[in-house]
């Protein structure tokens, strides 16, 4: 502690009571916050030699030894390592208050921890995580129930760890004009697809992309998405910001001008998973492996349009016989839209560990081409397939969608011979043979097999004996 705290911590500890527990940790805890209090004690700052002084001081009652125990507490140190146990623990939904705290302490933990910049950002992650946890009766537990802990204060403890451990993106024309980034990294990283007269003035112009189309696949039909006016991210879908506390008072996101950038995470060297809309390369076979098992629960039943089982005649490998599985099933929808706008180049910003993909905050119904829904045999049993088992997909051809209402639009934005040649795209796509499929984490993002070859379900080796239909 420095000399005004350690004062300050021996004139409050004797007049505490020692006749209720509660109320002594309490007392303790109230004086505890590193962020909107102007007489903060961080207990957890004592030296040893502070925390047996303070020990002394503790009053006389029926709870004093106890109460000299919670305060040696108090005045010891978490790691880091040892609040993301307490914030497991706390968490009862990855989207409560300790759920959503453990996102983002997660990520400024990690970007504090390869901060060159000295100790300092450290010492911010260290402060909110030992404000929040001490370690008492062998387990890591709360100092204050934190659904009790008042909402502008956490609010201000989660925005601390959103600008340490993200980056600020601009995402509109007025934030890349007045150069509005967290860094000068992020500016370097920022490109830009439409005219280019748009952006003009700009001391140092961003890197023009070509106006083309791309793939993107989403877990919701058409009319659900032309409902919200195309793709946006998720803190800025007001249906499921509301359902998932992004538009709780306690919430960063739930600021306006703060979800109205885009967020790159430092330390995973990855777009923020509620501030980015996430744009693939490549060919549409390398997205339809989305929506992934591994972000549903780890299990296939968990998949946003899981359609249950199915049963499809396959061939054992050892005895040649052909016998009926019953093979998961689930849906996606590819949708092929116009890149234009601000686009955040992040394999670049992402370096040696590059994935090959860049984020954009918006993608609106009117650069939205149109859509194929796809039916995804995934290739293992219900319980234990995972993305890498991969999985065979079909067009169905009665869920092609075109959006004509825009149509003109598009045309008009890039031009009759890039029109034409998306039209092509997408007829290819819509009259594409099965595909077997499957996610990879690196190169393409997916890899392809023959739809001959054997995969395993149940740990026995089969072939397919018949090929899936929508």
């Amino acid at each position: 502690m420095d000399a005004k705290q350690y004062a300050d911590a021996q004139a409050l500890v004797p007049t505490l009571s020692t006749t209720d527990l509660a109320a002594f940790q309490a007392a303790l805890h109230s004086r505890g916050f590193p962020i909107g209090q102007k007489t903060t004690i961080e207990w957890w700052n004592a030296t040893p030699q502070e925390r047996a002084a303070l020990s002394k001081l503790v009053a006389a009652g029926p709870l004093q030894a106890k109460c000299k125990l919670l305060l040696e507490n108090f005045c010891k140190q978490l790691t880091p390592d040892a609040v993301m146990t307490g914030l497991r623990t706390a968490a009862a939904s990855e989207f409560d208050r300790a759920g959503w705290l453990q996102y983002f302490y997660t990520e400024a933990k990690r970007a504090a921890a390869e901060d060159k910049t000295g100790p300092a950002t450290q010492a911010l992650v260290d402060d909110i995580g030992n404000s929040l946890f001490f370690r008492h009766g062998g387990q890591i537990v709360v100092k204050q129930p934190l659904d009790q802990v008042d909402d502008q204060v956490l609010k201000q403890m989660m925005l601390v760890l959103l600008t340490i451990g993200f980056e600020r993106v601009p995402a509109t024309k007025a934030h890349i004009l007045a150069g509005d980034s967290s860094s000068a990294m992020i500016m370097d990283h920022l490109r830009w697809a439409g005219d280019p007269d748009e952006l003009s003035g700009m001391a140092k112009p961003l890197q023009r992309l070509p106006v083309e189309f791309k793939w993107r696949c989403d877990s919701r039909p058409y009319d659900e998405v032309a409902k919200s006016n195309g793709f946006a991210t998720k803190s800025n879908s007001d249906g499921y910001a509301r359902s998932k506390g992004l538009r709780e008072a306690w919430h960063p996101f739930s600021d306006e001008g703060t979800r109205s950038y885009m967020w790159f995470r430092k330390g995973q060297t990855d777009n923020c998973l509620y501030n980015v809309v996430s744009v693939g390369t490549g060919d549409w076979p390398a997205f339809v492996v989305y929506p992934k098992i591994e972000l549903s629960g780890g299990k296939v039943a968990g998949v946003r349009g899981y359609l249950g089982k199915r049963k499809l005649r396959c061939r054992r490998k050892d005895t040649l016989a052909s016998v009926t599985l019953d093979l998961p099933v689930s849906e996606t929808y590819l949708y092929l839209f116009l890149q234009l706008g601000t686009v955040f180049d992040t394999g670049a910003a992402q370096g040696k560990t590059a994935y090959p993909e860049v984020g954009m905050h918006e993608i609106p119904m009117r650069n939205i081409f149109g859509a194929l829904r796809f039916v995804r045999w995934h290739l293992g049993s219900e319980d234990e397939v995972t993305d890498a088992d991969g999985m065979v997909v079909v067009v169905d051809p009665g869920g092609v969608k075109f959006n004509d209402d825009d149509a003109k639009t598009i045309a008009a934005s890039c031009g009759d011979e890039l029109f034409a040649k998306c039209r092509s795209t997408f007829d290819a796509a819509r009259n594409a043979q099965p595909r077997r499929v499957a996610w990879a984490s690196s190169g393409s993002g997916f890899a392809e097999k023959k739809l001959g070859e054997e995969f395993e379900f149940g740990g026995v080796k089969y072939t397919l004996d018949q090929t899936p239909m929508a």
